[in-house]
């Protein structure tokens, strides 16, 4: 007996030397096999690698033994999870829903994430990507890659018109503005091929389709111009992360419109080009307080070996934040998943947005008047639509409509005002349009 205790106590110690060992190759095996990647990183993230003596890699040594009082998880006498019982009020969950996730996620659940990317975007090649990572939401995963990519006072370049958390989330970063849309109507790719010149160099790349606020994607012609002015800059030896902010991935309401992920090709265009994958439960699954997000990287310069150690990396800087994501949105993002009837369900609600989107693009076609105080800026995507004010002030409009007319809407600046059609029932549509015009009448004449 005494035997078998000391050869798996060697064993152990051999292994925690062994693990050791291949966390200092991480920093120097990225370096070595993918230094375009590693120069993307910021010094935090170069840094970044796991610990043996953490609790959580040294929990792994303990599991299967019999008496495990390794993670500070409470068990009742017979090995069940100690949990109230209020706790256990519905009958989909048990004891075991309440213990701690792994850092990166469920594996379950990454694997059916993958499984539902893979799906979803039949241009994707699986060789290039990273196993998704589990976050708490969405703005979460935009802040880890803040902590692995960036130093303080980096540029990062984006359209003009952006949602408003990107400020909280990348802090101390520099944005740098690209124009949104042309005056023609399309999405202004010159202005961002001049923001590439240079040879050299790292650029950050923060695209958001469909686009929020502006409700946009890009046409697939639009895209086959993307694509040319990533390469040519790529070709100049220029390293770029690329950030798809997929936060309304799948609501596209037009044809020749991009119906799947930016990802997917920049993740195979060039070796210098790293894609990063911000998507989640919130807009897809239409379950905005469940907080599941994931995280993947893509490049063609990955391999299994070094995508996993960006994974790794992206887990430490996650197991700083919020240690591990809720087993319990976990779980039920798990039965969705499994499920045999969600992409039905799914449909249902497009459609409801879809003729939501129809009736609002029929109201701007049929009422020219409109036009004496706002234009829709290009939109054919997502939740929102925003209309460029002529003259009057967003702010004073905004606050108009909810005192005298009882409507709430987003003022972004001075000139735009954000609709989220996606709240509005389809038949207010017209008097929610019909209001604003009014609202603006009334108010260009003090």
């Amino acid at each position: 007996m005494y035997g078998i205790f000391i050869t798996s106590w060697v064993f152990l110690f051999f292994l925690k030397i062994a693990m050791k060992k291949v966390c200092e190759m991480v920093p120097t095996l990225l370096e070595t096999k993918c230094p375009q990647i590693y120069s993307l990183l910021s010094d935090f993230g170069k840094k970044l690698c796991p610990s043996v003596d953490d609790v959580f890699y040294q929990a792994k040594d303990a599991n299967g033994v019999r008496i495990n009082a390794s993670l500070g998880q409470a068990f009742a006498d017979d090995s069940s999870p100690l949990i109230l019982p209020s706790l256990l009020c519905s009958p989909f969950f048990g004891p075991e829903h309440y213990l701690y996730s792994p850092v990166a996620g469920m594996s379950a659940l990454r694997d059916l994430w993958q499984k539902e990317l893979l799906r979803k975007n039949p241009s994707l090649e699986k060789q290039y990507i990273s196993k998704p990572l589990v976050t708490c939401g969405m703005t979460h995963a935009l802040s880890i890659v803040h902590s692995l990519f960036f130093e303080k006072g980096e540029k990062l370049l984006m359209s003009e018109y952006y949602w408003g958390n990107y400020g909280h989330t990348f802090k101390d970063t520099i944005f740098d503005f690209f124009s949104c849309f042309t005056a023609e109507g399309s999405f202004d790719l010159e202005s961002l091929e001049k923001k590439l010149q240079g040879e050299g160099q790292k650029f950050s790349l923060l695209l958001n389709f469909p686009h929020n606020p502006a409700g946009y994607t890009l046409t697939e012609k639009e895209l086959s111009r993307l694509l040319e002015i990533l390469l040519c800059a790529a070709e100049r030896n220029n390293s770029f992360l690329v950030i798809c902010d997929d936060a309304y991935f799948g609501l596209v309401y037009e044809d020749g419109v991009l119906k799947e992920s930016l990802f997917s090709f920049l993740s195979q265009l060039h070796e210098q080009i790293l894609a990063v994958k911000i998507d989640g439960f919130s807009k897809e699954f239409y379950a905005w307080g469940l907080r599941v997000g994931f995280l993947s990287f893509g490049s063609k310069a990955l391999s299994a070996e070094t995508a996993a150690i960006l994974e790794m990396k992206a887990a430490e800087c996650l197991r700083g934040t919020v240690s591990n994501v809720s087993t319990l949105t976990q779980s039920i993002a798990c039965t969705v998943l499994s499920s045999s009837t969600w992409q039905n369900e799914a449909k249902e609600n497009f459609d409801i947005l879809k003729d939501r989107y129809t009736v609002l693009k029929t109201c701007f076609a049929e009422h020219g008047e409109y036009e004496d105080f706002f234009t829709p800026l290009p939109f054919n995507s997502g939740y929102f639509v925003c209309l460029k004010l002529k003259t009057l002030d967003a702010d004073i409009l905004r606050r108009t409509l909810i005192g005298e007319y009882s409507i709430g809407t987003i003022s972004l600046g001075k000139t735009i005002l954000r609709l989220a059609f996606s709240a509005i029932p389809v038949d207010e549509i017209p008097f929610v349009l019909d209001a604003i015009f009014s609202c603006c009448k009334r108010l260009s004449q003090y």
